[in-house]
């Protein structure tokens, strides 16, 4: 059963739109998980045609398909490769619904879709940076990029065609068993802003990875971000940085308790 609360006034495109993609991957899915698009883990190795194959949807891998493999052998190699990307482009056309769904449901709320970009949080005033080298960081809190904020939503589903097919590639890959260098990252706070590796962040979200191994820059900050922090919050917290910096409170009150507003243009008039 669905349940859907609509609290803003909807045009009737908009609303055809919603039922249509309602009923797209309902009709997918017989389960009726809407959210949880849950993708194949990663093999470590391909060893086989049956163990690529296995990586697919059982609804898309015609027994032919497979019997056809074992019985040639010298075929297995293009079989696997046809299969792998198969498999890669079935998970990217659920990728894009759930994409879809997701602006379509912040759209309804009122509420951002975007990643936070990078140049917001150098309005936090960096007094430095240091290099801490390859480290492993959660995956959950990666939550910008310096460049490629607008290809991707907050959740690192990418948004554009080009960014999609970008993500296919790299999860045929990954699924024939390739490893990937470690990503390049920004830390500002608890927070990750990526540099290089803003595709490899998506196909680790989209995957469920919890864990990747990165390069890390820390940016030394007056106000540190958080992972559930919103554009609006890298706002506040830019005027707020500004204002310690005016004001040299931590300096002059080492013990001064943080002083927080939820509207922008307080602390000018504090």
């Amino acid at each position: 059963e669905w349940s859907v609360l609509v609290t803003r006034p909807l045009s009737a495109g908009l609303l055809a739109a919603a039922l249509w993609l309602f009923g797209s991957v309902r009709g997918e899915h017989a389960d009726a998980r809407l959210l949880q698009v849950t993708l194949a883990p990663a093999p470590s190795a391909v060893t086989s045609t049956q163990a690529v194959a296995d990586a697919r949807p059982a609804t898309a891998r015609p027994a032919s398909h497979v019997a056809a493999s074992a019985a040639n052998p010298t075929r297995a190699p293009r079989q696997a490769v046809i299969t792998v990307d198969a498999a890669a482009e079935t998970e990217a056309e659920r990728l894009e619904r759930r994409a879809k769904l997701h602006e379509l449901l912040h759209r309804l709320r009122g509420e951002p879709n975007v990643l936070l970009p990078f140049h917001q949080a150098l309005a936090l005033r960096p007094r430095g940076e240091r290099h801490l080298g390859l480290r492993t960081i959660e995956v959950d809190k990666v939550v910008g990029s310096v460049d490629r904020y607008e290809d991707f939503d907050h959740r690192f589903l990418p948004k554009t065609p080009h960014t999609l097919e970008r993500w296919k590639r790299l999860r045929a890959l990954q699924l024939a068993g390739a490893e990937f260098p470690p990503i390049e990252v920004y830390q500002v706070g608890e927070a990750y802003f990526v540099k290089d590796g803003n595709h490899r962040v998506a196909l680790a979200k989209a995957t469920g990875q919890k864990f990747i191994d990165a390069h890390v820059i820390a940016l030394d900050v007056p106000v540190p971000i958080e992972p559930g922090d919103t554009p609006k919050d890298l706002l506040l917290k830019a005027e707020y940085a500004h204002f310690l910096e005016k004001t040299r409170l931590k300096d002059l009150v080492p013990g001064a308790e943080e002083i927080r507003f939820t509207a922008l243009g307080r602390y000018d008039r504090l």
